[in-house]
């Protein structure tokens, strides 16, 4: 407790030893402005005056004694003044331009870091969403295009792998038909077949051969006449057949069309259902594509108000005429605000975003 005693009373000293003004030799500007030159020198003068405090106070922290203490603090004086004659400064001038400086600094850290941080991030922001709002565009254009052609939108990559689908189902589909083909001339063979049976039938019914006894005639007769009704009835089968192999022939060849047709064009519904499908699948695109368009832009919108508003805490301080800074003297301040910091081992505030 005794040692924190002490050190606090060698600090208050230095601050009351710091804060004591030296021989009137300097006149304040009556603009007020601060100069280049100044703030440079007052950094320097900051610099080597932090240094010697740092010294001081590792120096200070083991003493006890009031008496040391003042000795220490005695010396860091002639030090700091030692550093102001060093870099061309009066205490006068030099205590003009720490008041100057300290009322700016902050305000000099907040602008850099709405300069470096929060300005180029909203910037970056609206970059962003620009070009959202410029992909969801050309999207809406592409799917408007294809919902007035009545066409599936596909990437390259998509048109390719339906190619490559089509293109299998067409060559399975092409057996198919040759199968189908296959069946229905059998089909008909099959009904000629029958056909010229039950016709061979009917003729020997007429004129049984000349070694048909009579006893046996009418026997043999009514059995031509049965054969033939039996011929009758598989040709009627065998057509029936016929009709059935000729549907699914037909329907072969409709989706073998529809699968050439995918080949060639593989972005065209064919199907009443593919049809309907892809209509609504262009409709949801160019909804999604307008909603993204719509948030984007108010997004937008509210992302340059901001940035147009500039850094909320500037802003505020800079709207009460009474406590605006000078921006001549800020912006020489702004300019210089890193080596300030550095020399008051604070750069670090620069960080913060």
């Amino acid at each position: 407790m005794r040692r924190t005693v002490g050190f606090a009373a060698f600090l208050l000293a230095s601050l009351s030893i710091i804060s004591a003004s030296g021989a009137a030799d300097f006149t304040r500007p009556a603009d007020g402005k601060l100069t280049d030159k100044q703030v440079t020198a007052y950094i320097d003068i900051k610099k080597d005056q932090f240094q010697a405090l740092k010294a001081a106070g590792a120096a200070a922290n083991g003493t006890q004694s009031s008496a040391a203490n003042l000795a220490i603090a005695m010396k860091l004086n002639e030090k700091l003044d030692a550093a102001i004659t060093a870099h061309g400064m009066t205490k006068d001038e030099y205590n003009w331009v720490d008041g100057q400086v300290g009322k700016l600094w902050m305000i000099a850290v907040w602008q850099y870091q709405w300069d470096e941080h929060g300005k180029p991030d909203i910037e970056k922001q609206i970059k962003a969403k620009q070009d959202d709002q410029d992909a969801a565009k050309a999207k809406l254009a592409t799917y408007e295009q294809a919902q007035k052609d009545g066409k599936r939108v596909l990437t390259k990559d998509q048109k390719d792998a339906a190619i490559q689908s089509a293109t299998s189902d067409k060559d399975s589909i092409a057996q198919e038909v040759k199968d189908r083909e296959n069946d229905l001339k059998s089909a008909k063979d099959e009904v000629a077949g029958h056909e010229k049976d039950a016709a061979d039938a009917d003729a020997l019914a007429k004129n049984p051969p000349a070694d048909v006894s009579a006893d046996d005639r009418q026997g043999y007769i009514d059995g031509k006449k049965n054969d033939a009704q039996s011929a009758r009835d598989a040709a009627k089968d065998s057509k029936s057949k016929v009709t059935d192999v000729q549907k699914a022939l037909d329907d072969a060849k409709t989706r073998l069309a529809a699968a050439e047709g995918k080949v060639k064009s593989p972005d065209v519904p064919v199907t009443d259902e593919e049809k309907a499908q892809v209509k609504d699948e262009n409709q949801k695109a160019i909804d999604d594509a307008k909603t993204t368009i719509d948030g984007d832009q108010q997004g937008i919108a509210a992302l340059k108000e901001t940035l147009a508003g500039g850094s909320p805490m500037l802003t505020q301080l800079m709207s009460d005429p009474k406590d605006k800074p000078d921006p001549d003297n800020l912006a020489l301040v702004r300019k210089h605000i890193t080596e300030y910091l550095t020399a008051m081992d604070m750069q670090k505030m620069l960080d913060a975003q």
